[in-house]
């Protein structure tokens, strides 16, 4: 199965859009999806939010949530989620944060990773302990989140 085509195929059907936010993973989900022919008729945009400055600026997440609860955790998750989901405006977004490493920050642990789903009447959060080096993380963090999406698509019908 061809994951990245078949969550295409889901949203293009239910004529659903998608926006994504980004920290550990760099770009690389958007990528994966927009270079599916046609991405641009679901796919709204995808952003990299990589230090938590950005976050602020570019979401509106506030340094103080930030500072509370952790760069890399459930809650920032779930505000990237929904604040890209929001501003872009979109059907769903996605928010990712984790620790790539090498280096440790934060209070997140090396391969903390959250991946969290929001729609105008639903959210989703999952937390992953990836292991390997800094690409392999990412490589994870990528196909955890394609899963995650395809699996919530299959069991949602409508989420507006």
């Amino acid at each position: 199965m061809n994951m990245p085509q078949e969550i295409a195929n889901k949203l293009q059907i239910h004529q659903w859009s998608l926006s994504i936010a980004e920290s550990c993973t760099g770009g690389l989900v958007s990528s994966t999806l927009t270079a599916i022919p046609g991405a641009s008729s679901w796919f709204n945009e995808g952003i990299v939010v990589y230090t938590p400055r950005s976050k602020q600026n570019r979401l509106n997440i506030s340094m103080e949530d930030i500072l509370k609860h952790g760069a890399v955790s459930s809650y920032i998750s779930k505000q990237l989620a929904n604040h890209i989901r929001i501003s872009s405006p979109s059907d769903l977004g996605i928010g990712i944060t984790g620790n790539a490493g090498p280096n440790i920050s934060d209070k997140s642990k090396l391969g903390d990773v959250y991946i969290a789903i929001s729609s105008l009447n639903d959210e989703l959060c999952n937390h992953y302990s990836f292991k390997g080096n800094r690409l392999a993380i990412q490589d994870q963090a990528v196909q955890a989140t394609l899963k995650m999406l395809f699996h919530y698509l299959c069991e949602k019908q409508d989420f507006r």
